[in-house]
């Protein structure tokens, strides 16, 4: 009898340790991406995404590029997009204003379009949350392709209160959404639906490998910070992903929770002209090398996005 209890509560707490799966979801390029000025299309699909984010009980911070509200003129229908992701109690934070490339441009051409970033977004911020932006997403994920870019940027950031925030997973649905999108534009819905399947499974695939990435870097889990963006492709797939997560023992957390793990005090001295995971970032910088091989996007999906 005594055997059997001791192996019950060895068995609850491995499963309790098991369970124990932190993530925090950010969400990139609000109000949206790629609806080609429908802001009927935008509202239903930023429907369709809070709604799963509030199933799932998560807080999210999403990403602002306030050249996306000015856009041909349809401010008041994004303000009202964004005001709904605030009243849902998320957060908005700064992208710049319009998705600039670090790599591509000065840093003081940067700076600015970060302050541009921030102007109208912020109000809204304010009057729903009470507090100004603190966050801050590079564009393309990109840090700085010399020493002057990247400690210059850091500095500034700082001056201006802006908490940089790293990403450790992310699953390239940007490139599944364009040619999940031209699919249906061409009428070809089940193509389209067999992109959204490989979507799903490719990120599935992708949160394993940056699981097993983050054990090499830190030596143990940690609490994740995931990339996706406000597309068509995720009003139709995230609650999919997210049903996956919670099954697989994630709990969805904010991103100042994730933030107060100490993996993100590991130092970043990463001169790059393109964008990738902070694991990578920690890794390279602390001279280490993997085996791992990341996940590929299918061909399928390659043809679409070229086609």
């Amino acid at each position: 009898m005594k055997r059997t209890g001791f192996l019950l509560l060895f068995l609850l707490s491995l499963q309790t340790v098991q369970a124990q799966k932190y993530i925090a979801v950010t969400v990139d390029d609000l109000p949206f991406v790629g609806a080609d000025g429908d802001i009927k299309k935008v509202k239903e699909a930023t429907g369709s995404m809070l709604k799963t984010l509030k199933k799932h009980k998560v807080k999210a911070v999403g990403f602002v590029n306030e050249a996306y509200i000015l856009d041909r003129n349809r401010i008041k229908g994004n303000d009202e997009v964004l005001v709904n992701w605030l009243i849902k109690g998320h957060e908005l934070g700064n992208h710049t204003f319009s998705h600039m490339s670090l790599t591509k441009n000065t840093l003081e051409a940067y700076q600015e379009d970060v302050l541009s970033g921030m102007r109208h977004s912020n109000t809204l911020n304010i009057g729903y949350r009470h507090q100004p932006i603190r966050y801050f997403r590079h564009p393309y994920l990109q840090t700085g392709n010399d020493s002057l870019k990247k400690y210059g940027l850091e500095a500034f950031l700082k001056a201006y209160d802006l908490i940089p925030v790293p990403v450790t997973v992310e699953a390239d649905d940007w490139y599944f959404n364009q040619g999940y999108r031209k699919l249906l534009e061409d009428g070809k819905t089940s193509g389209a639906e067999e992109i959204g399947r490989l979507y799903v499974a490719h990120t599935l695939t992708a949160v394993k490998y940056y699981e097993a990435l983050a054990q090499e870097v830190a030596g143990r889990p940690i609490k994740h910070i995931f990339l996706i963006h406000a597309n068509a492709l995720n009003a139709r797939y995230l609650e999919e992903i997210l049903n996956e997560l919670e099954k697989q023992g994630y709990t969805f957390i904010t991103v100042e929770e994730a933030m107060k793990d100490e993996v993100y005090q590991l130092p970043d001295r990463v001169l790059s002209e393109g964008g990738f995971s902070w694991l990578h970032r920690w890794r390279i910088t602390a001279g280490k090398k993997t085996a791992l091989r990341e996940p590929q996007i299918p061909q399928m999906v390659v043809d679409a996005y070229e086609k």
